[in-house]
């Protein structure tokens, strides 16, 4: 069964841009920057999540902190069986606005993430 990707990513999204369709001036969200890439997960229970970050630097841990893309609630997955599809897409001069609310999601929760675990 081939899964649809998240809402507004197209097939060439999962492809890394060349030199001069990478984002050339990625501070095009005010004072923030677009990230490059973004990956994405499809899970079981969530549907498809934001991979945020992960939980710790370990490399035998495999879980990070999503947010889910319908309730946009922060979460911890774990890699699993559960994980029915992980992509990976790139940022460009092509999708930046129409991926804008993904790039913005992305850096609000991470900078809310990263704030969090400074104050611990």
């Amino acid at each position: 069964m081939k899964l649809a990707l998240p809402p507004c990513v197209d097939t060439a999204d999962l492809k890394k841009p060349s030199a001069n369709k990478a984002i050339k001036d990625r501070a095009t969200l005010g004072k923030r920057y677009f990230p490059k890439e973004i990956r994405f997960l499809r899970t079981k229970r969530y549907g498809w999540v934001l991979a945020i970050q992960p939980t710790d630097e370990s490399e035998k841990t495999k879980s990070y902190f999503i947010v889910s893309l319908e309730k946009k609630k922060v979460r911890t997955i774990t890699i699993g069986p559960h994980l029915e599809k992980d992509i990976t897409v790139f940022m460009s001069e092509d999708n930046k606005h129409r991926l804008k609310e993904y790039a913005l999601l992305w850096q609000d929760y991470s900078a809310a993430l990263n704030e969090e675990m400074d104050v611990e």
